[in-house]
């Protein structure tokens, strides 16, 4: 019995060990890294509004918003593509936070560069406090 405690011992820390080596943060994509310049780009341009993580100012925060559409979109891309379409043409009809355009109005439409765009969307969606 003390043997067999043993070789279970020691395959549950192998495994745990093996589990830790993948999870290397530094094996990220480039699309998943958050560089303090996306940051600052979006505290720049929607920062008057929104905020990384909660208290909420004028509009959600950055955390609510890619919560919200990590729930609604399984993938990237498709997630990707409809913020930068509801940042470029805001309806209530699009709006997958509803109960944020209840409380603080829809966005007003934004002229933004579209490198910009996509730069901020992808941060929003990198970010670490998405993956609740």
């Amino acid at each position: 019995m003390l043997r067999y405690r043993a070789l279970l011992s020691i395959a549950l820390v192998s495994i745990g060990a093996l589990g830790m080596l993948q999870c290397d943060p530094s094996d990220s994509t480039s699309e998943e890294r958050i560089s303090s310049a996306d940051v600052e780009l979006f505290e720049a341009r929607c920062g008057a509004c929104h905020t990384l993580e909660p208290t909420p100012l004028n509009g959600p925060p950055a955390r609510g918003i890619a919560m919200q559409y990590r729930r609604s979109y399984s993938d990237r891309e498709t997630a990707i593509a409809s913020i930068v379409a509801f940042a470029q043409y805001p309806t209530a009809a699009s709006a997958l936070l509803p109960h944020a355009v209840g409380r603080f109005g829809l966005i007003p439409r934004m002229q933004f560069d579209p490198e910009e765009l996509d730069r901020i969307v992808a941060m929003i969606w990198a970010s670490p406090d998405a993956y609740f």
